[in-house]
C-alpha cells in the first residue's frame, strides 16, 4: 500500500472558526421557504458548518455549507433581516427594548425576520406583505403590498414562499421539523 498522508488533506478538520460562525453561535437557515433556527455545534476546514437544528430534540443535525447559514446577530452590524432584494443584511433594532430579532411565525412554517415577504391569513381574508418589525409582545406588525400597516399575532402569519408551495409530505416533514427547532429555539432564550 502506498503512502495515504495526502488523504488526511481532503478530510475536513474541525476548525475554530469559519465565515464567522463559531461553536455555539445561533443561526437561522432557509430551507423550503421558512427560515429556521439552530445553533453551529462544529466548524469545519472545508467551510462546512454541523447544526443542532432542533436545540438538540431528538438528536438531529445538519451539515451545511458555512455561506447558506446567517447567524442572528452580527456585532456592531445588528440583527439579521431580508433586503428588498431578499438577500440577508444586517441592522439595529428600532425599539430595542419592544423588538425581537425573530418570532415564531405560524406553526410550522419557520420564523419570521424583519424584511420578509409574508401572509396574513384572518377570518377577513389573506393579505400579502412584509414585515417591518417584530414585537415582544408577539405582535408582527407588517406593511401590506396595498398600502397601511397593521400589528398582528405572529401566530396567523405565513412566509409568503413557504404558504404558496404545493402540500407535499415533504413539506410537511419539514413543517414538523421546523415547528420543533422553533419550540426549542424559543425555548432556550
Amino acid at each position: 500500500m502506498g503512502n495515504c498522508s495526502g488523504l488526511a488533506s481532503l478530510v475536513p478538520e474541525e476548525v475554530p472558526v469559519v465565515l464567522g460562525l463559531t461553536k455555539t453561535t445561533s443561526v437561522l437557515y432557509q430551507r423550503g421557504g421558512h427560515w429556521i433556527p439552530g445553533t453551529v455545534a462544529r466548524a469545519w476546514s472545508n467551510k462546512t458548518v454541523s447544526l443542532d437544528a432542533i436545540g438538540g430534540v431528538g438528536g438531529w443535525t445538519a451539515k451545511m455549507l458555512a455561506r447558506d447559514v446567517f447567524p442572528i446577530e452580527v456585532m456592531e452590524r445588528g440583527y439579521i433581516e431580508l433586503r428588498p432584494d431578499g438577500t440577508p443584511g444586517y441592522s439595529k433594532l428600532s425599539d430595542p427594548g419592544g423588538e425581537l430579532p425573530v418570532l415564531p411565525a405560524a406553526w410550522g412554517a419557520g420564523v419570521l425576520i424583519r424584511g420578509l415577504p409574508v401572509v396574513l391569513i384572518i377570518p377577513e381574508g389573506e393579505f400579502v406583505g412584509v414585515v417591518r418589525s417584530l414585537r415582544s409582545d408577539g405582535q408582527v406588525q407588517i406593511d401590506f403590498d396595498e398600502g397601511g400597516s397593521r400589528h398582528c399575532p405572529s401566530d396567523r402569519v405565513y412566509p409568503l414562499k413557504a404558504y404558496s408551495q404545493p402540500e407535499s409530505s415533504s413539506n410537511a416533514d419539514l413543517r414538523l421539523m421546523g415547528a420543533m427547532a422553533v419550540d426549542a429555539f424559543m425555548a432556550a432564550l
